[in-house]
Protein backbone atom coordinates (compact mmCIF):
# COMPACT_ATOMS: atom_id res chain seq x y z
CA UNK A 1 0.00 0.00 0.00
CA UNK A 2 1.82 3.22 -1.43
CA UNK A 3 0.82 6.63 0.34
CA UNK A 4 0.61 9.91 -0.94
CA UNK A 5 -0.72 11.83 -3.95
CA UNK A 6 -2.56 10.43 -7.23
CA UNK A 7 0.21 10.72 -8.87
CA UNK A 8 2.02 7.62 -7.14
CA UNK A 9 2.65 4.73 -9.46
CA UNK A 10 3.42 1.12 -8.64
CA UNK A 11 6.26 -1.34 -10.22
CA UNK A 12 7.16 -5.04 -9.14
CA UNK A 13 10.23 -6.50 -9.66
CA UNK A 14 12.03 -9.64 -9.70
CA UNK A 15 15.36 -10.19 -8.69
CA UNK A 16 17.79 -9.91 -11.85
CA UNK A 17 14.99 -6.53 -12.93
CA UNK A 18 12.39 -8.55 -14.41
CA UNK A 19 10.01 -6.62 -14.58
CA UNK A 20 6.57 -8.01 -13.73
CA UNK A 21 4.14 -4.59 -13.35
CA UNK A 22 2.22 -6.56 -16.20
CA UNK A 23 1.54 -9.19 -14.08
CA UNK A 24 0.31 -7.13 -10.92
CA UNK A 25 -3.07 -5.88 -10.24
CA UNK A 26 -3.86 -1.88 -9.25
CA UNK A 27 -6.46 -0.28 -7.36
CA UNK A 28 -7.70 3.26 -8.37
CA UNK A 29 -6.12 6.06 -5.95
CA UNK A 30 -8.15 6.56 -2.87
CA UNK A 31 -8.61 10.01 -2.67
CA UNK A 32 -9.94 9.60 0.88
CA UNK A 33 -7.11 8.03 2.45
CA UNK A 34 -4.36 9.33 -0.33
CA UNK A 35 -3.39 5.36 -0.47
CA UNK A 36 -2.96 3.41 -3.46
CA UNK A 37 -2.82 -0.63 -3.18
CA UNK A 38 -0.68 -3.02 -5.73
CA UNK A 39 -0.72 -6.82 -5.20
CA UNK A 40 1.22 -9.27 -7.48
CA UNK A 41 0.02 -12.85 -7.20
CA UNK A 42 1.96 -15.79 -9.29
CA UNK A 43 -0.18 -18.80 -9.96
CA UNK A 44 1.57 -22.28 -10.46
CA UNK A 45 4.76 -21.54 -8.04
CA UNK A 46 7.96 -23.69 -8.27
CA UNK A 47 11.32 -23.87 -7.52
CA UNK A 48 12.24 -21.54 -10.17
CA UNK A 49 10.02 -18.87 -8.64
CA UNK A 50 12.26 -18.84 -5.44
CA UNK A 51 13.58 -15.05 -5.46
CA UNK A 52 13.16 -11.40 -4.21
CA UNK A 53 10.46 -9.38 -5.15
CA UNK A 54 10.53 -5.34 -5.01
CA UNK A 55 7.74 -3.40 -4.89
CA UNK A 56 8.75 0.15 -6.08
CA UNK A 57 6.54 3.33 -5.55
CA UNK A 58 7.73 6.51 -7.50
CA UNK A 59 6.15 9.99 -6.56
CA UNK A 60 6.99 12.46 -9.41
CA UNK A 61 10.63 12.21 -9.48
CA UNK A 62 11.29 9.98 -6.02
CA UNK A 63 10.83 6.44 -5.48
CA UNK A 64 10.77 4.30 -2.60
CA UNK A 65 10.72 0.47 -2.61
CA UNK A 66 10.15 -2.87 -0.42
CA UNK A 67 11.53 -6.24 -0.92
CA UNK A 68 9.94 -9.51 0.39
CA UNK A 69 11.63 -13.08 -0.08
CA UNK A 70 9.84 -16.06 -1.96
CA UNK A 71 11.03 -19.59 -1.45
CA UNK A 72 9.58 -22.39 -2.90
CA UNK A 73 9.05 -25.48 -1.52
CA UNK A 74 9.41 -28.66 -3.07
CA UNK A 75 9.20 -32.07 -0.97
CA UNK A 76 8.93 -35.14 -3.30
CA UNK A 77 8.56 -39.00 -1.91
CA UNK A 78 8.67 -41.88 -4.34
CA UNK A 79 5.35 -43.35 -4.93
CA UNK A 80 6.11 -46.99 -4.49
CA UNK A 81 9.48 -49.07 -3.30
CA UNK A 82 9.84 -52.51 -3.80
CA UNK A 83 11.99 -54.93 -2.63
CA UNK A 84 12.19 -58.85 -1.82
CA UNK A 85 11.64 -60.11 1.29
CA UNK A 86 14.45 -59.97 3.94
CA UNK A 87 16.44 -57.49 1.63
CA UNK A 88 16.88 -53.62 3.62
CA UNK A 89 14.17 -50.82 1.74
CA UNK A 90 15.30 -47.72 1.65
CA UNK A 91 12.56 -44.93 1.10
CA UNK A 92 13.75 -41.14 -0.34
CA UNK A 93 12.40 -38.03 0.77
CA UNK A 94 13.95 -35.09 -1.60
CA UNK A 95 13.71 -31.41 -0.61
CA UNK A 96 14.69 -28.14 -2.01
CA UNK A 97 16.60 -26.06 0.47
CA UNK A 98 15.33 -22.72 1.85
CA UNK A 99 17.90 -19.56 1.05
CA UNK A 100 18.96 -17.93 3.82
CA UNK A 101 17.19 -20.66 6.80
CA UNK A 102 15.89 -18.60 9.24
CA UNK A 103 16.19 -21.93 11.69
CA UNK A 104 17.60 -25.12 10.93
CA UNK A 105 14.42 -27.16 9.30
CA UNK A 106 13.43 -30.71 9.96
CA UNK A 107 11.81 -33.66 8.35
CA UNK A 108 9.88 -36.48 10.47
CA UNK A 109 8.98 -39.52 8.50
CA UNK A 110 5.56 -41.39 9.35
CA UNK A 111 4.85 -44.99 9.39
CA UNK A 112 0.66 -44.45 8.74
CA UNK A 113 -0.45 -41.88 10.91
CA UNK A 114 2.59 -42.84 13.52
CA UNK A 115 5.72 -40.69 13.44
CA UNK A 116 8.84 -42.58 13.77
CA UNK A 117 11.93 -40.39 12.49
CA UNK A 118 12.87 -37.20 13.04
CA UNK A 119 15.76 -35.14 12.38
CA UNK A 120 17.86 -31.77 11.20
CA UNK A 121 17.72 -31.96 7.56
CA UNK A 122 21.99 -32.05 6.45
CA UNK A 123 21.44 -30.14 3.37
CA UNK A 124 22.62 -32.30 0.71
CA UNK A 125 18.86 -32.46 -0.87
CA UNK A 126 17.50 -36.42 0.49
CA UNK A 127 17.07 -37.78 3.28
CA UNK A 128 16.37 -41.76 3.37
CA UNK A 129 14.35 -43.96 5.62
CA UNK A 130 15.79 -47.34 5.87
CA UNK A 131 13.41 -50.47 6.68
CA UNK A 132 15.72 -53.27 8.24
CA UNK A 133 14.38 -57.02 6.74
CA UNK A 134 10.62 -56.26 6.01
CA UNK A 135 8.68 -59.47 5.17
CA UNK A 136 5.16 -60.28 4.03
CA UNK A 137 3.55 -58.43 6.76
CA UNK A 138 5.54 -54.90 5.78
CA UNK A 139 3.47 -56.15 2.27
CA UNK A 140 1.28 -52.77 1.49
CA UNK A 141 2.18 -50.58 4.21
CA UNK A 142 2.49 -46.65 4.03
CA UNK A 143 5.24 -44.17 4.31
CA UNK A 144 5.40 -40.38 4.00
CA UNK A 145 7.65 -37.09 5.07
CA UNK A 146 7.00 -33.77 6.17
CA UNK A 147 9.21 -30.67 5.87
CA UNK A 148 8.88 -28.07 8.70
CA UNK A 149 11.02 -24.63 9.39
CA UNK A 150 10.21 -21.71 11.82
CA UNK A 151 10.51 -18.39 11.22
CA UNK A 152 9.68 -15.00 13.90
CA UNK A 153 8.05 -18.42 16.01
CA UNK A 154 5.93 -19.69 12.99
CA UNK A 155 6.13 -23.30 11.97
CA UNK A 156 5.77 -24.17 8.16
CA UNK A 157 5.06 -27.98 7.76
CA UNK A 158 4.97 -29.34 4.36
CA UNK A 159 3.60 -33.11 3.76
CA UNK A 160 4.25 -36.03 1.22
CA UNK A 161 1.71 -38.24 0.04
CA UNK A 162 1.57 -41.67 1.24
CA UNK A 163 4.86 -44.12 0.02
CA UNK A 164 3.58 -47.55 -0.17
CA UNK A 165 5.80 -50.45 0.28
CA UNK A 166 5.74 -53.55 -1.26
CA UNK A 167 7.22 -56.60 -0.32
CA UNK A 168 7.51 -59.84 -2.89
CA UNK A 169 7.15 -62.98 -1.15
CA UNK A 170 5.46 -66.13 -2.27
CA UNK A 171 3.52 -69.15 0.48
CA UNK A 172 2.61 -71.85 -0.85
CA UNK A 173 1.14 -75.39 1.13
CA UNK A 174 2.94 -76.61 4.04
CA UNK A 175 2.28 -80.00 2.65
CA UNK A 176 5.29 -80.50 0.20
CA UNK A 177 4.21 -84.13 -0.96
CA UNK A 178 0.38 -84.75 -1.76
CA UNK A 179 -0.58 -88.77 -1.64
CA UNK A 180 -4.82 -88.94 -3.58
CA UNK A 181 -6.23 -91.59 -4.68
CA UNK A 182 -6.07 -91.89 -8.67
CA UNK A 183 -8.96 -90.25 -10.84
CA UNK A 184 -9.03 -87.45 -7.82
CA UNK A 185 -9.23 -83.89 -7.92
CA UNK A 186 -6.31 -82.05 -5.89
CA UNK A 187 -6.28 -78.40 -5.75
CA UNK A 188 -2.77 -77.04 -4.81
CA UNK A 189 -2.39 -73.29 -4.03
CA UNK A 190 0.68 -70.74 -3.73
CA UNK A 191 -0.06 -67.02 -2.36
CA UNK A 192 2.16 -64.87 -3.74
CA UNK A 193 2.83 -61.09 -2.18
CA UNK A 194 4.03 -57.63 -3.50
CA UNK A 195 2.48 -55.09 -6.23
CA UNK A 196 0.01 -55.28 -8.66
CA UNK A 197 2.82 -56.31 -11.02
CA UNK A 198 2.52 -59.79 -10.64
CA UNK A 199 2.35 -62.89 -12.99
CA UNK A 200 2.29 -66.56 -11.56
CA UNK A 201 3.08 -69.61 -13.56
CA UNK A 202 2.71 -73.29 -12.56
CA UNK A 203 5.03 -75.80 -13.78
CA UNK A 204 5.04 -79.80 -14.12
CA UNK A 205 8.69 -81.70 -14.45
CA UNK A 206 10.28 -78.18 -15.16
CA UNK A 207 7.95 -77.81 -18.23
CA UNK A 208 4.89 -75.32 -18.58
CA UNK A 209 1.64 -76.43 -17.08
CA UNK A 210 -1.69 -74.36 -18.78
CA UNK A 211 -4.34 -76.84 -17.34
CA UNK A 212 -5.26 -74.10 -14.57
CA UNK A 213 -8.05 -72.86 -12.86
CA UNK A 214 -7.84 -68.74 -13.44
CA UNK A 215 -7.12 -66.23 -10.52
CA UNK A 216 -9.87 -64.67 -9.17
Amino acid sequence: VAVGDDSISVEWYKTGGTNLTTDASQDAYNSTAGTRTSSLTLTDVDVSDSSSYTCQVTFDTDSVSTETRLDVVDLVAPSKTTVNTGVDAVLTCTYTEISDEPSQPTIKWFHGDTEISSGVLSGDGETNLTISSPDKNDNGESYSCSFSYTIDSVTEEFNTTAAQLFVRDIESDDNDLRVIKYGNSVFLECTVYGDSDITIDWSFDDSPYSALIPLL
